[in-house]
């Protein structure tokens, strides 16, 4: 039957989380919308192409994620707080590694996929693609500390930080697409979700620190732009070289990390234990 004692904790719980949807449309789609009654129906077609490139950054989020939350859970229900630390700081240090080096990627390849998937018109400032890519490699950080104000059951607080940014993006669309076109829609989106990334990681740290590894962030920056300077010397023509260019990218960004000493067996193994745990649930 419905244990009807909990369905008060139950409600505080789910209840704040609601509008959220809504507000989320507001920062995720609304620049498209204003795009098309600012500008016109073909620059919401342009931006839209470089917007799905950059959402690639958040592309090695879900699986972390998947296998994040549950076992992090079951160690919150357990008491086993030193083990959520663990398992959250891991977590975030492999987004870093997988995410830094995406977005160096997707900045430099980004003209030539537009051109073989779409066409030469579809192609814009590679700085347009890189705003939305890190945009979204900043949801994926505000993805993994979100999830301490769920385990602490603080979700009350959400519809405030969602609401302060769906605001932030309208006003910032309002202002800068007029002026600069789709850079600014790039940028506001860019902005918004640095800022909510920063408000979760405060109120975050507020209420169970996990802190964040500067020391290796600066490695994944470091090796992806030696990855970078290498993918310069070349200029691929086709979905071939591309892929090409993608395998060789992959090679040098683990070869320099490797020689920072950024990777080693402990990264390795507590990834294994973490699929191992999440069988367990």
């Amino acid at each position: 039957g419905i244990r009807w004692a909990n369905l008060g904790s139950y409600l505080r719980y789910s209840l704040p989380l609601i509008p959220n949807a809504l507000l989320f449309w507001v920062i995720n789609s609304s620049d498209r919308y204003l795009i098309a009654h600012m500008l016109d129906i073909k620059q919401v077609g342009i931006y839209s192409a470089s917007y799905a490139l950059g959402h690639l950054a958040t592309f090695f989020l879900t699986p972390i994620s998947f296998v994040l939350f549950p076992i992090i859970s079951k160690f919150w229900e357990e008491g086993k707080r030193s083990e959520v630390k663990r398992y959250m700081k891991k977590s975030l240090k492999y987004y870093l590694f997988l995410g830094v080096p995406s977005i160096f990627g997707i900045y430099y390849l980004a003209p030539f996929i537009l051109r073989g998937l779409a066409t030469q018109e579809f192609v814009t400032d590679r700085l347009l693609v890189l705003f939305i890519a890190l945009g979204f490699f900043c949801t994926g950080i505000y993805q993994i500390y979100i999830y301490v104000i769920h385990l602490q059951e603080k979700t009350r607080y959400l519809p405030f930080v969602f609401l302060t940014i769906a605001a932030l993006n309208l006003g910032l669309n309002f202002i800068l697409i007029p002026k600069i076109g789709i850079m600014g829609a790039a940028f506001s989106t860019f902005l918004a979700y640095l800022v909510q990334a920063a408000i979760i990681m405060v109120f975050s740290a507020k209420l169970f620190w996990i802190g964040f590894d500067l020391r290796f962030f600066a490695k994944t920056v470091a090796a992806s732009a030696g990855m970078f300077l290498l993918l310069r010397k070349f200029n691929p023509h086709n979905v071939v070289t591309i892929v090409g260019m993608v395998v060789a990218g992959v090679g040098s960004y683990l070869a320099f990390m490797v020689l920072m000493k950024g990777i080693g067996r402990n990264e390795w193994e507590l990834l294994r234990s973490a699929y191992r745990a999440r069988g367990e649930l």
